[in-house]
C-alpha cells in the first residue's frame, strides 16, 4: 500500500514512530476529526488511537479505515485510506485520489502531474466490472482477480484463462478462452449455472444473467420473476443484465429491453445505439451520434421508506464512447477520455459514498456498480471510488 501513497498519505509513514494504539473503547474522535468522521463514518471506521500531535503542530489519528490528518497551517482536516483522500476544507467535503491535487492545495503545481498509480505487476486487463459489493477484473495472463464482499463466493473466481468478466449483485460470470461460460457466487436462482455453448459476451445482473452466443442469439438464465430471463429472438451485438430487467443492442442498432418495467426501465427510446447498460431500475445507452439517453427511475427509495430525487435517468450532454448504469447512478467515458457520473451520491441508508464524484484524467473504460465504480485510465492505471465498506473499491 505504501507504494501508492503521496500527499496526505505521507502521514502513514509517521505511524511508524513510537506511538502506541489503544483499544477502541479507550479512544475517541474529537473536534475536526469528529466532524469529518460524522460525514463519512463507514469509510473512516472506528478509532484505533487518540489524536496525536507532531512537533510541527500537525496531528493525526489512526482508524480502522485509514488515517486522519489535521494541518495546522491550513486548519483543515483530511482522511486517507491509502488510495483516496477526503478533505473537509475551504470548499466543504471533497474527494480525490492520492495521485491528484486540488488547485487550492499548497503542493498543487499547474501543469505538473504526480506520478500515477501503476498497475499491479501481474497486469490487469482493461476489462473490469463493478458489482453489488465486489469487483472483478481479468489479468494480463487471462486469470481473474476479484476483491470486495465474498459472502457468497462471488469474489472467489475459478482458475483458468478468461477473456471477459461481469460482476453482478452476488454472483459473477466470465467467458473462458474457449468461449464457454463460468459463473460463481450466489446460485439461489441458478443465476450462476450458465448454459453450454460458445459466447461472445456475458452480463451478470441481480439474480439472473444473460449472454450473447457466437451466432448472435441471446441466452438468459436465473430468476425469471419479471421475465428478465426471457430474451427476445433475433441477432444481438451486446446484452446487459440489470436488477430485474435486461437490455440488448440488436444487429441493426435498435434496442430491446425485457423484464420489470415498473419505472419504464424496459421501455427504451427509438433510434440507433452502439451500446446499452441496464442498472438497478434505470437504463442508459450511447446513441450512434455519441449522445447519451437514459430512461427509467429518477429516484431512490431509502431504507426508511422515504424517496430521494437522484436523477439517474438524466445524463449530461456531450459525446460519449461508453456508458454504465449502476444502482442509482450512472457513469460514462466522454470522447475526450474524461469521466462523467450522475445520480445518487449516497447509499440507501443515507451514508455519503461519493459514487457520483469521479477522478480527473483520461479513461479507457468505466463500470458502475451498486454504490461504487471502477475504471481504467488511458495510461493503464486503475481507479475505483465510492463505497468501500466491503473493500470493493480497493483493488
Amino acid at each position: 500500500m505504501l507504494k501508492r501513497l503521496s500527499g496526505f498519505a505521507f502521514a502513514f509513514l509517521l505511524t511508524l514512530l513510537a506511538a502506541s494504539t489503544v483499544s477502541a473503547a479507550d479512544c475517541e474522535f474529537r473536534f475536526g476529526f469528529k466532524t469529518l468522521r460524522d460525514l463519512i463514518p463507514t469509510i473512516v471506521g472506528e478509532c484505533l488511537e487518540n489524536e496525536r500531535y507532531a512537533a510541527n503542530g500537525n496531528s493525526e489519528q489512526q482508524t480502522t479505515g485509514g488515517l486522519m490528518v489535521w494541518r495546522k497551517a491550513d486548519n483543515w482536516t483530511a482522511f486517507t485510506d491509502g488510495y483516496r483522500t477526503w478533505i473537509n476544507g475551504p470548499n466543504g467535503l471533497q474527494q480525490r485520489l492520492n495521485t491528484e491535487r486540488f488547485t487550492w492545495e499548497p503542493d498543487y503545481t499547474p501543469g505538473v502531474a504526480i506520478a500515477p498509480t501503476p498497475m499491479p505487476s501481474t497486469g490487469v486487463s482493461p476489462s473490469v466490472s463493478a458489482g453489488g459489493d465486489h469487483t472483478c477484473a481479468v489479468r494480463a495472463d487471462g486469470s481473474i482477480a476479484c476483491w470486495g464482499d465474498d459472502s457468497h463466493g462471488q469474489a472467489t473466481p475459478p482458475s483458468g484463462s478468461f477473456t471477459a468478466v461481469s460482476a453482478g449483485d452476488e454472483h459473477t460470470c466470465a467467458i473462458r478462452a474457449d468461449g464457454s461460460l463460468a459463473c460463481w457466487g450466489n446460485n439461489s436462482s441458478r443465476q450462476a449455472t450458465p448454459p453450454s455453448g460458445s459466447f461472445t459476451s456475458v452480463s451478470a445482473g441481480g439474480y439472473h444473467s444473460c449472454g450473447v452466443r457466437a451466432d448472435g442469439s441471446l441466452a438468459c438464465w436465473g430468476s425469471n420473476s419479471s421475465r428478465q430471463a426471457t430474451p427476445p429472438s433475433g441477432s444481438f451485438t451486446s446484452v446487459s443484465a440489470g436488477k430485474y430487467h435486461s437490455c440488448g443492442v440488436r444487429a441493426d442498432g435498435s434496442l430491446a429491453c425485457w423484464g420489470s418495467d415498473s419505472a419504464r426501465q424496459a421501455t427504451p427510446p427509438s433510434g440507433s445505439f452502439t451500446s446499452v447498460s441496464a442498472g438497478g431500475h434505470h437504463s442508459c445507452g450511447v446513441r450512434a451520434d455519441g449522445s447519451l439517453a437514459c430512461w427509467g427511475s429518477w429516484r431512490m427509495i431509502r431504507s426508511d421508506g422515504t424517496s430521494l430525487y437522484t436523477a439517474q435517468n438524466t445524463p449530461p450532454e456531450g459525446t460519449f464512447d461508453s456508458v454504465s448504469a449502476g444502482g442509482f447512478h450512472g457513469c460514462g467515458v466522454r470522447t475526450d477520455g474524461s469521466l462523467a457520473c450522475w445520480g445518487a451520491a449516497s447509499d440507501e441508508d443515507g451514508l455519503y459514498r461519493g459514487q457520483d464524484f469521479p477522478p480527473n484524467g483520461a479513461f479507457r473504460s468505466v463500470s458502475a456498480g451498486g454504490f461504487h465504480n471502477c475504471g481504467v485510465r488511458a495510461d493503464g492505471t486503475f481507479a475505483c471510488w465510492g463505497d468501500n465498506s466491503e473493500g470493493q473499491s480497493t483493488p
